[in-house]
């Protein structure tokens, strides 16, 4: 294996990990809209009724995939709380350059509401885990709401 790959792994993999403890840091203190302010990610505005396209990921660069990929590892590790709030937030933060946004949604799941997030990248969603189009889009939350 390539020393240099590693190393650069490790350095993808701990830049990462930093990250997440400041989203899980940020949600538990600050609330959502300013954990996203810190990691430069956007808060979603009000829901659009354009059709929603899943990301074509041909359209990013190497080096955002692999760091892609090696974040998605770091959040499925055991001490890691890998949600999709918390996937959308590093997940964001390593796609910063793109602007990406971070959409929340809502469904009924029997008599409960399940919530979701995600994030759009050049107006196209990223979702790993595939349930975005199960969800109605929220808007920004407004106030003092985390």
């Amino acid at each position: 294996m390539n020393l240099r790959r590693t190393v650069s792994g490790s350095v993808l993999a701990a830049r990462s990990a930093a990250v997440y403890v400041v989203a899980e840091t940020g949600l538990r203190t600050l609330g959502l809209r300013r954990t996203c302010f810190v990691l430069g990610v956007r808060l979603s505005g009000p829901s659009s009724t354009a059709a929603r396209t899943t990301l074509d990921t041909s359209r990013l660069t190497g080096r955002e995939l692999r760091a892609l990929r090696v974040a998605r590892r770091v959040l499925r590790l055991r001490a890691v709380n890998g949600t999709c709030l918390r996937s959308a937030l590093v997940l964001g933060r390593t796609l910063r350059a793109r602007d990406p946004e971070i959409v929340l949604g809502v469904r009924r799941v029997g008599d409960r509401i399940a919530a979701h997030a995600w994030l759009r990248v050049d107006g196209a969603d990223l979702d790993p885990e595939g349930l975005a189009d199960r969800y109605l889009e929220l808007g920004r939350p407004s106030g003092n709401a985390a």
